[in-house]
């Protein structure tokens, strides 16, 4: 380090830290952040890892991490890795602290706010309940008249999608109601949604659906200029 001083606020140069025994942030640059998590015993994190890829270290004790694919028991020494936009939790069951150290590299791209919009979609609950629901459902813009609506992030959609988004949702009996982000919304032109505006398609696993706005498009189409 220099002996100049250092810029307030977040700063692009070299930085040394100690990792703490609390919650902290250690350093941090208009790319990453570094950080600590301290959870009691019988204390719970609810999280989201919104600006980027979270990786996650276990620095002592043990706990608990629950993500919508299930739970994972983790001691002193193993991490795990949360993905973009993937909702998760982190519960201290033992009689120790757990300390956690949290590594962040920001996308290099815009961070698009996630809003979401009034226009809603039906899916049938055991279209996509096929690896189970969890607390997230995710919208993925697949192309011009395919939208993508899984509860898990699919790696497939992922790779070849525009975007993938947190999408909010309720159960009403055996029917999801998914509320579509504002900039999915905006990206297809969609101003509102029939039931016959869209058809659903569910894979082999019924863990994913396709909805095709085909029919919301033919019938803008056929409005008068």
């Amino acid at each position: 380090m220099t002996g100049e001083a250092r810029r307030p606020g977040v700063v692009d140069e070299v930085q040394v830290f100690q990792a703490p025994k609390n919650t902290a942030e250690l350093a941090s640059s208009p790319n990453s952040k570094i950080a600590t998590m301290e959870v009691e015993p019988g204390g719970k994190l609810d999280l989201s890892a919104k600006d980027s890829d979270e990786i996650l270290v276990v620095l002592s004790g043990r706990c608990t991490v629950e993500v919508p694919s299930g739970k994972h028991e983790l001691h002193s020494g193993q991490g795990f890795l949360i993905p973009l936009g993937m909702g998760w939790q982190v519960s201290n069951s033992g009689k120790e602290p757990t300390s956690i150290l949290s590594l962040l590299t920001r996308r290099t791209t815009p961070y698009v706010t996630n809003v979401a919009s009034d226009v809603t979609l039906k899916i049938p609950v055991d279209f996509v309940d096929g690896l189970g629901i969890g607390r997230a459902l995710y919208a993925y813009i697949i192309d011009r008249r395919i939208i993508g609506i899984s509860p898990h992030i699919m790696e497939e959609w992922n790779q070849a999608s525009l975007l993938r988004m947190n999408c909010k949702f309720t159960r009403d009996g055996d029917t999801l109601r998914a509320t579509l982000p504002e900039r999915v919304v905006r990206w297809y032109g969609i101003d509102d949604l029939n039931d016959d505006d869209y058809t659903l398609t569910h894979d082999r696993r019924r863990s994913r659906v396709k909805v095709d706005i085909t029919p919301h498009l033919a019938r803008h189409a056929q409005r008068p200029s």
